[in-house]
């Protein structure tokens, strides 16, 4: 019998009805891969048939390492053919600094919780901004699957002190004395430069009676981050693309 877990995901995600003849193990077959790219803990949740909640230790590492081995990271480069972004410059902040991206970084996080505040269950496109040396920097809003393109097509001809992509997604929080999971909805900012430094914020927020409540801001830097982040996928920008040439 299909749990009431599996019955919930299935609906809240738009996924189809069982067939009335459909076994059981066949219907959460296909369910669990459709769910795992929209909702990976929510996959999970059906894959163990318990909420995340109720999961072990041994369970919530067995979630984080099947995470990081068949997740599919996003695209450093374009696919052939056109791409079209609308880009906006914005005006020198000065010389070029990681204060100055710190400054940016809070006004990409200033401008999508103000949305999320508004509008609590709107879809918000992903923010991306490189910062260039001269202190302009570029900005547009992307999709998952093309933010790491579009920073390494201005990397390539622009030189970039730094970057930062904003974007609303599930936090999957691991507690560092129970160790056990929770997902959060929540907004994570990304910054990195051209020498390595490196942050994440993340914004957890829950929706109550129609408003939008923020929790306190987590900062994750230096080796906080490296242990906290697992997999980087922004790591290999400045390594594989050097910054070169310039924008007009």
């Amino acid at each position: 019998m299909i749990s009431k877990l599996a019955i919930q995901a299935a609906a809240t995600y738009g996924f189809r009805p069982q067939g009335a003849k459909e076994p059981d193990d066949a219907y959460r077959a296909a369910l669990i891969p459709y769910l795992e790219v929209r909702d990976w803990a929510a996959a999970y949740e059906v894959r163990l048939d318990r909420p995340q909640a109720e999961w072990t230790p041994a369970e919530t590492q067995a979630f984080a390492d099947h995470i990081l081995s068949h997740k599919r990271p996003p695209a450093m480069e374009f696919d052939p053919g056109l791409h079209a972004f609308v880009v906006g410059e914005l005006p020198s902040v000065g010389p070029a600094s990681l204060d100055a991206l710190i400054a940016l970084a809070e006004c990409a996080l200033r401008s999508v919780t103000a949305t999320r505040a508004e509008r609590p269950t709107a879809e918000i496109p992903i923010l991306c901004t490189a910062l260039l040396m001269d202190g302009r920097s570029l900005s547009t809003a992307t999709d998952p699957g093309r933010r790491l393109a579009f920073l390494n097509a201005v990397i390539r001809h622009a030189p970039v002190f730094g970057y930062i992509v904003a974007t609303d997604a599930f936090l999957h929080l691991i507690d560092k004395i129970t160790g056990t999971a929770s997902k959060r909805d929540g907004f994570i900012v990304h910054l990195g430069t051209h020498d390595g430094a490196r942050q994440m914020w993340q914004v957890p927020y829950r929706i109550e009676d129609g408003r939008v409540l923020f929790a306190p801001r987590v900062v994750l830097a230096g080796e906080e981050f490296r242990k906290g982040c697992g997999h980087d996928p922004y790591a290999e920008l400045f390594v594989s693309v050097p910054p070169s040439g310039s924008v007009s």
